[in-house]
């Protein structure tokens, strides 16, 4: 095989044969011409390149995650694709309240009431709506039907076992009168454990 090539034209010949001269410059006039045109949109009848297709938000994370069934919770919402003065948040089916926007992947919403259970927080912009599955879970108020021991001494230090419903882990104090007691145990949504602190002689 051999090859010939000069600054202006070039031609490549085998045994088969030889091409025929091939001007480098009018290949490259018109290789520019064609981009220049493409990226212009003018002539030779190519289509526009396609706009981006809108993205629907996203909701990642919840803080806080629970609240009661009153509503009136302030929820700060991490996601992307929130947008100024265009979002929406609805709990379960619900319309949130006075949407903060602080920025593309952050809001702020208050719950409106609910009914206790574990609802689906979504954002909804023009693009569409998150169907991330995170929750905010509606916390009923708790009840307390039994204590055991029912009594102890003044001295802090007697470990009660309450039994009730609506409790919640790591989300749930215990009062003796007016005093907090001490290393509280969840054990369910019916059953604690709390240490008494110190008190006066009384029921």
């Amino acid at each position: 095989m051999q090859a010939h090539m000069s600054f202006m034209s070039f031609e490549v010949a085998t045994t088969a044969g030889r091409s025929q001269p091939t001007s480098v410059l009018r290949r490259f006039l018109a290789v520019l011409t064609v981009t220049a045109l493409t990226t212009l949109g003018l002539g030779l009848g190519l289509p526009a390149a396609p706009a981006a297709a809108a993205t629907a938000p996203t909701v990642t994370a919840v803080t806080a995650s629970s609240g009661p069934l009153a509503g009136g919770t302030v929820v700060t919402i991490t996601g992307t694709g929130f947008v100024s003065g265009g979002t929406t948040v609805k709990f379960g089916a619900n319309v949130g309240t006075s949407i903060v926007f602080t920025s593309a992947t952050s809001i702020k919403a208050t719950t409106p009431a609910g009914t206790a259970g574990a609802v689906t927080v979504t954002a909804t912009t023009t693009s569409g709506t998150s169907t991330n599955a995170v929750s905010f879970t509606y916390l009923a108020v708790p009840t307390v039907t039994l204590l055991s021991p029912t009594s102890g001494p003044v001295t802090a230090g007697t470990v009660v076992t309450i039994t009730g419903s609506g409790f919640v882990s790591g989300a749930t104090t215990v009062k003796f009168g007016a005093n907090a007691g001490t290393a509280v145990t969840f054990v369910s949504a019916t059953s604690i454990r709390a240490t008494t602190p110190a008190g006066v002689a009384g029921a």
